[in-house]
């Protein structure tokens, strides 16, 4: 039996040989990948982290948006003693804020959306209500004042 080939030298055994090859080469790479050998830079993620860790790790370090303070007024067109809703558009100054109606301070009664305040009997005319909160921010709202 002197023709009798060894197996590596066969079809198959080639056919499997190369198989062998190619995973061994696979799984070296797959490794030095993991290991950070074909990373450009330093590695910031711990082993740990996936991609929802790192979003809501960055989330927390987001400074927070202010919302510039804006209000509507309802109704448009006042009575002198009539009482007009102040409605937020962010949530509602803290009671500290102060409301002005053509620069002269009202009262003012605070809720959690809203403020309402009491048009002077002495107004007529264009009325111009300001808030002003004790960070400084402002907004403006134009009234007509009737009768």
């Amino acid at each position: 039996m002197a023709d009798e080939q060894s197996f590596w030298t066969t079809l198959p055994g080639i056919l499997t040989a190369v198989g062998a090859i190619i995973l061994a080469v696979a799984t070296l790479v797959t490794a030095m990948h993991g290991a950070g050998f074909f990373s450009s830079g330093p590695d910031t993620k711990s082993p740990g982290d996936t991609a929802d860790n790192v979003n809501s790790q960055e989330k927390v370090t987001e400074q927070p948006t202010v919302e510039p303070l804006s209000f509507s007024v309802i109704p448009k067109t006042v009575s002198r003693g009539q009482e007009v809703s102040l409605y937020f558009n962010t949530p509602a100054p803290p009671p500290s804020s102060m409301v002005y109606l053509n620069n002269r301070p009202l009262p003012k009664k605070v809720f959690s959306t809203h403020m309402v305040i009491t048009i002077p009997s002495d107004e007529s005319g264009t009325g111009l209500i300001k808030v002003t909160t004790q960070d400084g921010q402002t907004a403006t709202q134009s009234i007509t004042i009737v009768g």
